[in-house]
């Protein structure tokens, strides 16, 4: 019996971490697209196709590459341009 409960909490513990990284990985790729529109006077109207790249690329690197992470890849690059947004306009009134 206490073997089935580590094991569940094993696996919220798991769940709880991949949380936290994909959190992370929203600022990361907020950084990584500023310093790419920084680098190479990138249109605005690309920006979150770019965010999305990264996201998936981001995913990828940390949960391997298949259709699940391409999917939290696509919500993560997404998430950072909505991140940067906001931050934008309570920043500038």
């Amino acid at each position: 019996m206490d073997n089935a409960v580590d094991n569940l909490f094993a696996g919220h513990i798991i769940i709880v971490m991949e949380n936290i990284t994909n959190i992370a990985l929203v600022a990361v790729v907020v950084g990584v697209v500023q310093a790419v529109k920084i680098a190479t006077d990138l249109n605005s109207k690309y920006v979150p196709v770019v965010s999305i790249v990264f996201g998936i690329v981001g995913v990828g690197l940390f949960a391997g590459f298949g259709f699940n992470s391409a999917l939290l890849g696509i919500i993560t690059g997404l998430s950072s341009c909505g991140l940067y947004s906001s931050v934008k306009s309570v920043a500038t009134k």
